[in-house]
């Protein structure tokens, strides 16, 4: 399908990590490494499997809106990344 995510699976791993830990802040840093990936990575894996990208964009969009919100809700976040993690190993 999409090939490897290897990447963001461990980005979306230690963004949870993060979260758990309360540190909402690490949290948000790795966000913007995140969406950095994802974006330049978009050429390369939409054509792959448009729909297959679309899922896992939507995922990645509302952990970024749950991070980033300006009171982060952390069980909110947790079940957004932990939704992004399944939706990466599911393909």
């Amino acid at each position: 399908k999409l090939g490897d995510l290897s990447n963001f699976t461990t980005i979306a791993q230690d963004m949870l990590n993060f979260v758990i830990a309360n540190n909402m802040s690490g949290a948000n840093t790795s966000a913007n490494d995140l969406e950095y990936q994802w974006d330049n990575a978009e050429a390369r894996l939409k054509p792959k499997d448009p729909a297959k990208w679309t899922q896992v964009d939507g995922a990645i969009d509302k952990v970024l809106r749950e991070v980033r919100a300006v009171n982060p809700n952390k069980q909110t976040a947790k079940n957004a990344l932990e939704n992004l993690l399944n939706v990466l190993n599911s393909q």
